[in-house]
């Protein structure tokens, strides 16, 4: 683990299984783990993959279909503040610790991502684990928010 890795951007990329807000689920039944996950198509989960990333993959359960790559994400205000930002027709609102949560609730339309590795070794095994560093996060917005958006909230 001596090379540096680079970070993984991507544009007009999509997010799937949010838990921004860190709320107890079955996979972490006790809460606090904010986590989404990227998904990658099947040449970058094996670039990545072969790197050390935790690339995972999802096969089809019917057996039709493609195999779905992803990199589960980690949100973490502990060291470095992630940069997140919520984009709508209208506002660009900067979310914090205690905003991010809103994006569980609302359908990202596509978003720009930037993770940042995190090497790390235990009792001989080693991996790559991925934190968020930057997301713009581009709401889709429904049939009446254009119609109403010149009215001011209060």
């Amino acid at each position: 683990m001596n090379n540096r890795i680079d970070n993984i951007t991507q544009e007009d990329a999509l997010i799937i299984w949010k838990n921004f807000s860190g709320l107890p689920d079955k996979f972490s039944p006790q809460g606090g783990k904010k986590t989404f996950s990227l998904v990658l198509s099947e040449e970058d989960a094996k670039k990545y993959f072969d790197i050390g990333w935790n690339v995972k993959a999802r096969e089809p359960k019917d057996g039709d279909g493609e195999t779905l790559y992803y990199l589960p994400v980690k949100v973490s205000y502990a060291v470095k503040p992630p940069k997140v930002v919520m984009v709508t027709r209208k506002n660009k609102t900067d979310l914090d610790e205690d905003t991010i949560g809103l994006l569980d609730s609302k359908d990202i339309e596509r978003a720009d991502v930037c993770v940042t590795p995190y090497e790390w070794e235990v009792g001989g095994k080693h991996g790559i684990t991925a934190y968020l560093k930057t997301l713009y996060a581009v709401i889709a917005e429904d049939e009446f928010a254009e119609k109403y958006g010149d009215y001011d909230d209060e």
